[in-house]
């Protein structure tokens, strides 16, 4: 997204909130359907290396009891800043010789920020994933550096580690207690709920829309976000003001895509083409985001937006060659 993107989304998110006030409703986060440490705020204080080789990838095994449908990954961490603003998770299956990584079955990513503390971040997948029984898999956290290592020291879950150095993954020797919540629905957040459903790409992946921030008066962090778009594309965010909004299939010109919101406004933007170490400017691929700050004005409290994100397909046979994420709704707690 470029940076006069960001700057629209800034000077008109607050009286998009304003013009959309409605009823207040409180919507409680969605319960991850397996974790792991997850019980308390703890977590190491260590922070990940730089390499002038390029980003870190690290790798967490994990065998579920049970059989899981996996489409979202947060994990507790940190970004630092300095080395870039994004970070991606991604399940891996598990090469059953060397036991290390063998191959991506999904992922995402996200705006990660500088910030002070810790927090439950990360994004929906671009797969949905089933996750077999007494299978081996691997969570992949890729960050920029200088991010906060989102392990609990003597952790009660301890996970087999490994890195990827160049082009091959090698173990690492102790384990580590990776803070991991798998979400079997998109993911959602306090005061912003999932409407909808999203369709593929032309190549077979899921954009989705969601937020890792509170819908809370006051947090100048807010931010809609997508992941699992096609890079480079043009974008848009569609926001509406109906919150009784029933979605609205397209038909034949988009068949498995949805209208989710009404159309009141559409702010526009482009998906990145980087990696985790790029600028805000250039976005890290299949990944846009809508900065939207909400004011600590007592007003809003209750205000209300709908949004969905539409991204450019060029490679689609569609009519209307767009990719349509899920939608999301907004109430200012």
């Amino acid at each position: 997204m470029t940076s006069a993107h960001t700057k629209r989304a800034f000077k008109t998110s607050a009286a998009l909130l304003a013009s959309f006030l409605l009823a207040s409703t409180t919507i409680a986060q969605t319960q991850p359907c397996a974790s792991g440490n997850d019980s308390n705020s703890t977590a190491s204080t260590s922070i990940t290396a730089f390499g002038f080789a390029g980003e870190n990838r690290n790798a967490w095994s994990y065998t579920p009891t049970s059989s899981v449908v996996a489409r979202g990954l947060r994990i507790f961490t940190k970004g630092g800043g300095a080395a870039g603003p994004f970070m991606s998770i991604e399940i891996w299956d598990n090469d059953a010789t060397t036991m290390l990584p063998k191959s991506r079955l999904a992922g995402g990513s996200w705006h990660a920020p500088m910030q002070a503390v810790n927090e439950w971040q990360g994004a929906n997948l671009d797969k949905v994933v089933v996750l077999s029984a007494n299978t081996t898999y691997w969570f992949v956290w890729v960050d920029p550096g200088f991010s906060a290592v989102p392990e609990e020291p003597n952790g009660i879950l301890q996970m087999p580690r490994a890195r990827r150095s160049g082009t091959t993954w090698v173990s690492v020797a102790t384990p580590g207690a990776l803070k991991f919540r798998l979400y079997c629905l998109q993911l959602d957040e306090v005061g912003v709920g999932v409407r909808g459903s999203a369709c593929g790409d032309s190549k077979g992946s899921l954009g989705t829309a969601f937020t890792n921030q509170s819908a809370l008066l006051g947090n100048s962090n807010y931010r809609i976000e997508g992941s699992g778009f096609p890079s480079g594309a043009a974008a848009l965010l569609i926001l509406g003001a109906d919150k009784n909004f029933m979605s609205v299939p397209f038909g034949a010109v988009a068949p498995g895509c949805s209208l989710n919101t009404d159309i009141v406004v559409l702010l526009t933007a482009a998906s990145g083409t980087g990696n985790t170490r790029s600028s805000t400017a250039v976005g890290i691929a299949s990944h846009v985001f809508f900065p939207f700050p909400i004011p600590t004005t007592p007003s809003l409290r209750g205000a209300y937006i709908g949004a969905q994100i539409a991204v450019l397909d060029t490679a689609s046979s569609n009519a209307l060659p767009f990719v349509f994420s899920n939608g999301l709704t907004t109430t200012v707690q």
